[in-house]
């Protein structure tokens, strides 16, 4: 049998749906039938489905001979992809991946490594189908959750490194419930600060100096230490923030870092139990021969940045600053006029009213200010009034409206009613020294009221 090579031709029809060829007829006109059983079929990796196969996944060997010869004659070799292709798309693949783990969230970073993974495949796929180059795709398959683990890992260390740091660091100045919220809510403390509405509290203690004098310095840090322990822990108790210790003095603030709507009426109840709380502590005191203790406070309600502040190469310290932080101070030190022990801003104590006593102090210009600001003070919480407190602010209230009248007799005879009664009333002995000096020399014309303060 010979065979003609000079137009070669293979004829192949396949009867639809079924696994039988048909040859061409034999010489009586018979045609040839042949089983697929018949032929040598081997298995390839491409073209699964295509029409003329006539086995699943199986391709005839004179089929697969014919697709090499006509590749040769075409010259449509497969090759290898370029192994510094390879290296380039591993390398800068991996370090888009590396970066973009690191700013997103784990879930997302699972998300975007299949992603990686699936383009890796897709890449092999095209560049097989388009370029005719074999792209070995398991490094990258290999590297990609590599690499996923490796930034999980070193984000996992990195919180919980920041983590230990504010909780190291914010442990001195609120609560452990608050440190674990901050924890919770890394994002809400931001660098530089922010404005937010506060209400700030500064205490002191009286007469520190002399008290220092009386003491020797082991006693004097015993006395110190007591005092601030107990006053830091009804602070946290009440949901403040300690920004800082200066000397006997303390600051701190409500409404941040957790968000506090009723911030006033917290400060005002915290600033009444401390006073009752130093009360307590004087009966230990005296027994052991220590001085008595008497401490002042004032509190502000205003808007203030809060945040980190200070010497990025020396110190930073968590704080808030504003105009409002210096009123509070100010009040603070005003109580000494009037004979009082605790004095807030008239925005603090409309905010806390429903829930704690107060009166009217003054239209008081502090020291630096030009502008007045109505002052109360802080008595006791609703309910807790003192014995005849409604007579004795029945008679205050009149002799305050007398003084604004400019009626100074009037004034100072309403207030020695109350002196009669209450001797120990701070502000009535304020009030008539200052009726009396009035009587001397007036305030001008269009007086509002206002007593400027010269001093802290």
């Amino acid at each position: 049998m010979s065979v003609s090579i000079e137009k070669p031709l293979l004829i192949f029809t396949v009867r639809c749906r079924t696994k039988k060829l048909c040859c061409p007829k034999t010489p009586t006109g018979e045609p040839w039938v042949c089983e697929a059983s018949d032929f040598d079929f081997f298995p390839t990796p491409l073209d699964l489905h295509t029409p003329w196969r006539v086995q699943k996944q199986q391709l005839m060997g004179i089929e697969i001979h014919a697709n090499a010869i006509i590749n040769i004659l075409d010259k449509r070799y497969i090759a290898h992809a370029d192994s510094r292709h390879t290296a380039v798309a591993l390398f800068l693949s991996c370090l888009l991946l590396g970066f973009l783990l690191d700013i997103l969230t784990p879930v997302a970073g699972v998300f975007l490594t299949f992603v990686f993974m699936g383009g890796a495949l897709w890449h092999s796929y095209t560049s097989y189908h388009v370029a005719r180059q074999l792209f070995n795709c398991s490094a990258l398959l290999f590297s990609y959750p590599a690499i996923w683990a490796i930034a999980t890992l070193t984000n996992y260390v990195r919180q919980r490194v920041r983590a230990q740091k504010t909780k190291d660091m914010f442990s001195r100045f609120v609560a452990a419930d608050v440190v674990q919220y901050m924890l919770d809510n890394p994002d809400m403390v931001k660098p530089g600060g922010e404005k937010v509405e506060l209400t700030i509290f500064f205490s002191d203690v009286a007469g520190f100096t002399s008290i220092s004098e009386a003491l020797t310095p082991e006693e004097l840090v015993v006395l110190l230490n007591e005092y601030l322990g107990a006053m830091t822990d009804l602070l946290f108790e009440y949901g403040g923030t300690l920004d800082k210790f200066i000397g006997d003095a303390v600051m701190a603030f409500w409404n941040f870092p957790r968000k506090q709507d009723d911030h006033a009426v917290r400060g005002c109840l915290c600033a009444l139990a401390m006073q009752r709380k130093i009360n307590e502590l004087q009966i230990g005191w005296a027994e052991r021969g220590l001085p008595r203790v008497s401490a002042r406070a004032g509190l502000n309600t205003a808007n203030v940045v809060v945040g980190y502040m200070g010497s990025s190469k020396a110190q930073m310290n968590f704080t808030c600053m504003g105009d409002g932080v210096n009123l509070a101070s100010r009040l603070e030190g005003a109580n000494k006029e009037y004979g009082t022990a605790l004095m807030v801003s008239d925005a603090t104590f409309q905010r806390a009213k429903h829930v704690v006593v107060g009166r009217f102090l003054d239209f008081l210009a502090v020291k630096g200010k030009k502008e007045p600001v109505k002052v109360h003070e802080l008595v006791c919480e609703v309910g807790n009034e003192p014995p005849g407190w409604n007579e004795l602010i029945e008679l205050y209230d009149r002799a305050i409206q007398l003084h604004l009248e400019r009626k100074w007799d009037e004034a100072i005879a309403t207030f020695e009613q109350i002196l009669a009664r209450w001797p120990d009333d701070g502000p009535s002995h304020t009030y008539i020294a200052r009726c009396n000096e009035y009587k001397q020399a007036p305030p001008p014309e269009g007086w509002d009221g206002r007593y400027i303060l010269t001093h802290k």
